[in-house]
């Protein structure tokens, strides 16, 4: 898994340590919009990251895998070589 997936994660958790205080030098309403707008872009791509991850770990599974109609090394080595 690439190191992309897990950056809305770390987004938001540097979100949450620089929200507030930068929300207590700006304007009120420039505060409220940009706190409420960067919690619903965080919020919508943390759940992605999360359900590539959650779709990456069930993919590994061998019941899901033939579901699928495919192995489990097969989705390994795409996942270790994109290309």
């Amino acid at each position: 898994m690439h190191v992309d997936v897990y950056l809305p994660l770390v987004m938001s958790l540097v979100f949450g340590v620089l929200g507030p205080p930068v929300s207590r030098r700006l304007p009120p309403r420039r505060a409220t919009w940009l706190l409420t707008v960067g919690s619903v872009v965080l919020a919508a791509s943390s759940a992605i990251a999360l359900g590539l991850l959650a779709l990456t770990a069930l993919g590994q599974l061998p019941d899901v895998a033939a579901a699928g109609h495919w192995t489990v090394a097969q989705s390994n080595a795409q996942v270790d070589n994109p290309c």
